[in-house]
């Protein structure tokens, strides 16, 4: 990572040379997703399990 060094006449605010890592919040963000697609699954198969049932019929 590049580190900015202040220039003569410009100077950076301590919260933005101090910032934390991002990491754990895009993690969290990717296991909210599938989370959220799994969950979303799940009631598309509850309510359409009429359709799933008709495909593989029962003799």
């Amino acid at each position: 990572m590049k580190t900015y060094k202040n220039k003569k006449g410009s100077e950076i605010p301590d919260s933005a040379v101090n910032q934390a890592d991002d990491k754990p919040a895009a993690r969290g963000i990717l296991i909210t997703i599938i989370l959220l697609i799994s969950i979303l699954g799940v009631i598309y198969f509850i309510f359409f399990k009429d359709y799933f049932m008709s495909l593989f019929p029962a003799d």
